[in-house]
């Protein structure tokens, strides 16, 4: 079966041959100690820390060594290479100092290291950190070679490097005589109102005598008790709602009090000041929340999530909540009032009533003339199309029908037009009376045929460098990145030209909270979540790799996940999410009809009666010229013309 973590052996080792003793009596019983260990203490973990309860092969056994045949722990080092390549357990790859990639990144789970003094510790460690196998979770086994007079604190001075490098899976060797061994690890001392990660030490775990472990204990494990005796522990809150509100109130700081109340240890909460957890800079230093969680050993909280390049760095607890990831748009604006009556006019209804009035022209003309009588009312065709557009406009016609034919399509068209008449009216009394909205653009197709901007976090912009996929690929052409999340809000809803990413659950909460920035005078939404989520994401809480007690949180959070607690605390945030439907329906803004609401109407009305108005003063102009300027005028010229004489 192929694994899918590596098992790494650094052996480092300094020139210097004066170690003394250097006998192979001392020498065999340091590779039985180290063996032993190595082989029995060693589990099979995964790179977030989380140890199996079951040995597995390990298939990949990595020596970091040096090449100096002269250095004290050589022949240790060449004897320990040869007793775990005996074992058939580990396939060996041997590298040194100038060690290369070669774009296949590998992460390790173990690591053991022969070191004769600790400048050569602080050396191979640094060479050891730059490497793409990395993992500052897995469990470290240092062997350190010199004879002191205090060995404790040799190791003391191994354990202190490794904690600043956030390793505290490590054990520390140090031989005390030829045949004796002592065992050394961190010990946590917690203290009531001290900081929980100030208090650490150094303690003695055993030892081991000719080459023999004195216990078989479990050396790995966490070292602190039960409970953590009200110590302090930072944490770093990005204020996004509701996970965090304020430094009091939130759904996930109500997760760290219960996990306070559980472990006793109490949680001194900062807020960040900013709506983003910041990213690596060129100087290779972590920005914004996420810088104060490397820098200073804090937590993190307020709707992390997990992203590959934050792997190396930083360690996750388990998930405690599910959220999406959509798309967020500009809503529809309303139609304005004095267009609505315009809503209801289409080119299809226009179609039919014209094909309506040509129909009943033709036919009166043709039922016409069945009739003598009839016939010299409809002598021409304009006659017909007149009468067909008086009924339909429920106007009495001048020219009534006479004949049975004649009476059926006058009945048939005011059937019609009484019908047609009623659906216009219910119609425009909806329009007027419930706001109307433009066409909603309801897919990311739609963005990007109107050519808005898109645009969002910086962590958002590496989702669309993963696939070739046409339309990822051009959203990545064109994102924008910001590191403040309120101005891309602020953008979509005031702007109405761009496309941004965000929580499902942070953009549906702020909406029920009737934002300011998200919502109108009204309480009415300024922006619209498009239904295609671009993915489900897990929350979880932030500590920089290696955190300690990373164990002990993620048992609690755990056990209340089991139990429905955390539930129970987001229940009190999610039920503001049923105002969300509500706000949304725009049946809760129906009022009667009033002069205010058919502003649109009269106004098209008072346009109508004005354009007839000019329209009757421009045909009693034509008449008046006609009949009375003309002829006048006619008259006068023919004054004016005298008889030619014979």
């Amino acid at each position: 079966m192929i694994n899918r973590f590596i098992f790494a052996i650094s052996v480092i080792s300094l020139s210097r041959p004066d170690l003394n003793p250097t006998g192979p009596v001392h020498e065999s019983y340091a590779v039985n100690c180290l063996q032993e260990l190595a082989t029995k203490q060693f589990k099979y973990i995964d790179v977030q820390g989380l140890q199996s309860t079951i040995d597995v092969d390990v298939q990949l056994l990595t020596i970091m060594t040096t090449a100096n045949m002269t250095s004290p722990a050589y022949e240790i080092q060449r004897n320990l290479i040869k007793r775990l390549n005996t074992l058939l357990r580990f396939n060996i790859e041997v590298i040194d100092d100038d060690r290369r990639e070669f774009g296949v990144e590998l992460v390790t789970s173990f690591y053991l290291l022969v070191v004769d003094g600790v400048a050569a510790f602080e050396r191979k460690l640094e060479v050891l950190t730059q490497l793409n196998s990395y993992n500052s979770n897995a469990l470290f086994l240092v062997y350190y070679s010199n004879l002191e007079k205090d060995p404790k604190s040799a190791a003391s001075l191994i354990l202190e490097e490794l904690w600043e490098k956030s390793i505290n899976n490590a054990i520390v060797l140090v031989p005390v005589s030829l045949r004796e061994f002592d065992l050394y690890s961190m010990r946590f001392d917690l203290k009531p109102s001290h900081h929980c990660l100030d208090s650490a030490g150094v303690r003695n775990l055993d030892r081991c005598i000719d080459g023999v472990m004195k216990t078989s204990k479990k050396y790995y494990e966490i070292k602190a008790g039960k409970s953590f005796k009200n110590c302090t522990l930072d944490v770093v809150a990005n204020k996004i709602d509701p996970f965090v509100i304020s430094e009091s109130d939130g759904f996930e700081i109500s997760l760290i009090k219960q996990i306070g109340e559980t472990l006793n240890v109490f949680f001194n909460v900062t807020l960040t000041g900013e709506d983003s957890w910041g990213m690596k800079d060129e100087d290779g230093r972590w920005t914004d929340g996420l810088g104060r969680v490397y820098d200073d050993d804090c937590l993190g909280v307020g709707n992390f999530y997990v992203v590959p390049e934050y792997g190396k760095d930083f360690s996750f607890t388990n998930p405690h909540f599910v959220s999406d990831l959509v798309w967020v748009v500009p809503v529809a604006q309303y139609v304005p009032k004095w267009r609505v009556l315009t809503v209801i006019f289409s080119w299809y209804l226009w179609i039919l009533c014209l094909v309506l009035i040509l129909t009943c022209a033709g036919l009166l003309k043709f039922t016409s003339s069945l009739s003598t009588k009839e016939s010299r009312s409809y002598k021409h065709f304009g006659d017909d199309l007149l009468v067909a557009f008086q009924v339909i406009i429920t106007v009495v016609a001048a020219k009534p029908p006479r004949s049975d034919w004649t009476r059926v399509v006058f009945v048939a068209l005011a059937v019609f037009s009484i019908v047609i008449s009623s659906v216009y009216t219910s119609s425009l009394i909806n329009f007027l009376t419930r706001p109307q909205r433009e066409h909603q653009v309801d897919s990311i197709e739609g963005v990007l045929n109107k050519g808005w901007d898109i645009g969002g976090l910086p962590v958002y912009e590496s989702i669309f460098n993963v696939t070739e996929d046409e339309r990822s690929m051009r959203i990545f052409e064109i994102f924008q990145s910001n590191t403040s999340l309120h101005v891309w809000m602020t953008s979509v809803a005031n702007d109405r030209d761009t496309c941004t990413i965000s929580s499902d659950f942070f953009i549906n909460y702020m909406l029920a909270q009737q934002d300011e920035v998200l919502t109108d005078d009204n309480g009415k939404p300024k922006i619209y979540i498009l239904e295609d989520k671009i993915f489900s994401y897990s929350v979880v809480i932030v500590t920089k790799s290696g955190f300690p007690f990373l164990d002990r949180i993620n048992h609690v959070i755990g056990l209340m996940s089991t139990f429905g607690l955390v539930k129970a605390m987001a229940l009190k945030y999610t039920r503001a999410l049923d105002k969300i439907n509500a706000m949304r329906d725009d049946d809760n803004f129906v009022q009667p009809l009033s002069l205010d609401h058919l502003q649109g109407a009269f106004s098209i009305l008072f346009m109508g009666y004005s354009f007839g108005f000019l329209f009757f003063l421009i045909e009693a102009a034509i008449v008046l010229i006609k009949t009375k300027l003309v002829p006048a005028f006619i008259k006068m010229k023919r004054k004016k013309i005298k008889p030619l004489k014979a």
